[in-house]
């Protein structure tokens, strides 16, 4: 048991009544003060209960349409399947709080407190609870203490206002948020796994470590949005509004087939082909990957979506990336000699500094053949390319498009550009 007496349906109706006087400034008026009290099921249509304290209450199945709940205290409060449609949760703290499948439907959540939250275990009902949750679990501070992440499974968001909310470590599975405002919110490591977001409002929202596999997100606008060591696994990312956003995806975060893939080739690359095996890739959508220092060379990533991938520094000789989608691809310092690139797309990519000199051939003995192997450019875009510093030395371009690239600085001695108008380039 809690400690705290259990009131029954009058007693709480009574302080429900005293509270709407309290929120009104009205004589005789009292603020609810109902912690781990149960109200489940109670008809609370427009309700006034601002500022009420409801820690860790049962409230779920609660008809709370319209009510006012503006900085009323929620935390570890169970409002599972409670209507909430138009309610107003302003500033709420919800910590911990339990609303899967519950109807938020134009509801007002702005600045609202989502966030993990820490709770004394206090009878055998949130134990139970607990113990329902994938994700929750003891914290460090005692076997009486239950760390658990608010829960929106489920749940029904739609056209809801939830701009500059704290929803870091959420569990939004199924989460119907479309054309919700979360402007600015943060969503650090929330899992909106298979979440709808069609038309939400996601502009300057921190989504860093968020898990949006299988996610929803036609139409919706993540401008200017931080999505670092997202799972996008499943997603049209090309559906929604990018633009200044700062997309990184990390190679942990591929499915388990791929990295299993990279993991061979490293091996295939360490023993010098003796053990793993060579990487085949081909047709894979790597968009926003960052593959920064790796040793990819002797690699087949051919026809692969790569739009917005990080090879910095990255070891590509002799890697097969032909008919490739590079737009946007920031390959600054990469060793690319040998590298077929042909068809490729390369428009707005950076090559700063990086390494197309040709790659010399070497025999099964380990010694050098005579011959060398060029770099393959034939029929690619390089439109806006910024290709400053970078060697292009004995590279076939034939028919390659340099309209707008940056050359300042590049080596392009003994190069092949046939068909190429490179007096369209910037810095010839």
């Amino acid at each position: 048991m809690t400690g705290i007496p259990e009131l029954d349906a009058d007693e709480i109706a009574q302080r429900l009544g005293q509270h709407a006087l309290w929120a009104r400034k009205v004589t005789g008026g009292v603020r609810a003060i109902l912690s781990h009290q149960n109200l489940a099921g109670m008809d609370l249509n427009g309700a006034n209960l601002r500022e009420a304290v409801l820690t860790g209450a049962d409230l779920s199945g609660c008809n709370l349409m319209g009510a006012d709940l503006r900085d009323a205290d929620l935390f570890a409060a169970n409002l599972s399947e409670a209507n909430l449609r138009g309610a107003n949760l302003s500033r709420a703290d919800l910590r911990g709080a339990n609303l899967c499948g519950a109807d938020l439907t134009y509801a007002v959540l702005q600045k609202a407190d989502l966030r993990e939250g820490s709770l004394m275990r206090q009878d055998e009902d949130l134990a139970a609870a607990e113990s329902q949750s994938d994700h929750s679990g003891e914290s460090g501070e005692g076997s009486g203490t239950i760390q658990r992440a608010a829960l929106l499974s489920d749940a029904k968001l739609s056209h809801a206002n939830v701009s500059q909310a704290n929803l870091t470590g959420a569990v939004m599975i199924r989460t119907d948020l479309s054309d919700a405002n979360l402007n600015g919110s943060i969503l650090k490591s929330v899992n909106l796994t298979g979440a709808k977001l069609i038309r939400a409002n996601l502009e300057s929202a921190n989504l860093n470590g968020a898990n949006l596999e299988s996610a929803n997100i036609e139409g919706a606008n993540l401008a200017k949005a931080e999505l670092v060591g997202v799972i996008l696994l499943g997603v049209n990312i090309s559906a929604a509004d990018t633009t200044g956003a700062n997309i990184q995806i990390n190679v942990d975060s591929l499915r388990s087939e791929v990295r299993s893939i990279i993991d061979l080739h490293q091996q295939w690359i360490d023993s010098f082909g003796r053990a793993g095996a060579r990487a085949r890739l081909d047709g894979e959508d790597f968009s926003y990957v960052i593959f920064d220092g790796m040793n990819l060379s002797g690699s087949s990533i051919k026809g692969a979506t790569l739009y917005g991938a990080s090879f910095r520094g990255c070891d590509l000789t002799m890697a097969d990336l032909s008919s490739s989608n590079l737009e946007g691809a920031d390959l600054s310092n990469a060793i690319l000699r040998g590298t077929r690139l042909n068809g490729s797309v390369l428009k707005k990519a950076k090559l700063v500094g990086a390494d197309l000199s040709p790659k010399e051939i070497m025999g099964r003995d380990g010694k050098p053949t005579g011959s060398a192997a060029s770099t393959n450019l034939v029929g690619a875009d390089l439109s806006r390319a910024d290709l400053s510093q970078a060697n292009f030395s004995g590279a076939q371009m034939v028919d390659a498009t340099m309209t707008r690239a940056r050359i300042t600085g590049t080596n392009f001695e003994g190069t092949v550009f046939e068909g190429v108008e490179l007096k369209r380039a910037t810095g010839s």
